[in-house]
């Protein structure tokens, strides 16, 4: 469910970047799980099913950036790009592209962020605009392809170096939460009412998870010259690495009972290294060499999945264990059935 801000679309392209056997006992039988990861190839927005490429176009720039499965339908979050056009938001049911609407003629990009599915209905959450320089960005979210604007930034060349946009996602009953970046800073939406994290304008808003009453935001702050990763509870912020660690940042969040997970990358010798932490505490999945990252983590009980990449490999964890997917690609957004 998404957890990685996307920016690319503000320069008029996209930079595009298993089955285990079952386990028989004499009285059970335990079903694998199934994985599914989005993100994306050299060209193409693409889907891995247990380890398997499903190119999502084959004749066209697009990227992914989000996943849910739900049933038997997997849906994925991305845009795609079209020649003279720009970036068009998009979301594929089962690999069909459903294009969506932008917020008036004006705008020319926009592409979808994350995605989240509620009984029937589809929701998608992203950003819009002309991205012109002095140009207005939107955040917006889709429900069944019909568009809400959530906030908007004027002149944000002139102001912000970063795009109004909805980021994350999270239907719970009738409640509709969003996560993103709206005119004030890094926020988060509850039916469309905001609650602003923070003062400072470089703060972000990645990732969003509710649990019962509790609504968990993943991103980061800064302090001095640094990012530091932080994760809100209802608006509360609670920092995972300080400044003398260097730029850090978290992507993805998930709660299991009282467990917190939150994923994303810290410095570490030098390098970026992808790491989740439990509760607060770190947990490196990258390894030493060169520079890796984690975009997304769901966890299934007892089991801890995180995706991302290394160097320019899309990869992904479980439990710590390595599994190199597709060069060069970058795994964006997972969910395990």
């Amino acid at each position: 469910m998404k957890k990685e801000i996307n920016w690319l679309f503000v320069c008029f392209s996209i930079v595009v970047l298993s089955a285990p056997a079952c386990k028989k006992n004499n009285s059970f039988i335990v079903t694998p799980a199934n994985v599914y990861i989005a993100g994306s190839t050299a060209y193409s927005a693409t889907v891995w099913n247990n380890n398997q490429a499903n190119y999502l176009t084959t004749d066209s720039i697009s990227s992914a950036t989000s996943i849910f499965v739900s049933g038997n339908d997997v849906y994925v979050g991305g845009a795609i790009f079209i020649t003279g056009f720009g970036n068009v938001p998009v979301y594929w049911k089962n690999g069909n592209a459903n294009f969506l609407s932008l917020p008036d003629s004006t705008n020319t990009v926009g592409i979808v962020n994350s995605i989240f599915v509620s009984g029937t209905d589809v929701y998608a959450g992203g950003s819009a605009g002309n991205m012109v320089a002095d140009s207005t960005t939107y955040a917006v979210v889709w429900k069944d392809g019909a568009i809400s604007i959530l906030d908007s930034i004027p002149l944000f060349d002139s102001v912000s170096s970063i795009p109004c946009s909805v980021n994350s996602m999270y239907v719970s009953g009738s409640n509709v939460y969003a996560a993103g970046y709206g005119h004030n800073g890094a926020c988060y939406w509850n039916n469309g009412n905001s609650t602003a994290l923070a003062t400072d304008l470089n703060t972000l808003a990645n990732a969003l998870f509710v649990s019962g009453s509790d609504i968990y935001v993943a991103g980061q702050q800064t302090d001095s010259a640094f990012s530091v990763a932080t994760y809100w509870k209802n608006g509360t912020p609670g920092n995972l690495t300080v400044a003398a660690n260097s730029n850090s940042i978290c992507r993805s969040v998930f709660v299991s009972g009282s467990d917190v997970y939150v994923c994303g990358n810290q410095m570490v010798n030098g390098a970026t290294v992808a790491t989740y932490w439990k509760n607060g505490t770190p947990v490196i999945v990258g390894t030493a060499s060169g520079n890796s990252d984690a975009y997304s983590i769901f966890v299934k009980g007892n089991d801890i999945y995180v995706s991302g990449k290394i160097n320019d490999a899309a990869c992904y964890w479980k439990n710590g264990t390595e599994t190199l997917l597709t060069q060069p690609a970058v795994a964006n957004s997972l969910f395990v059935q």
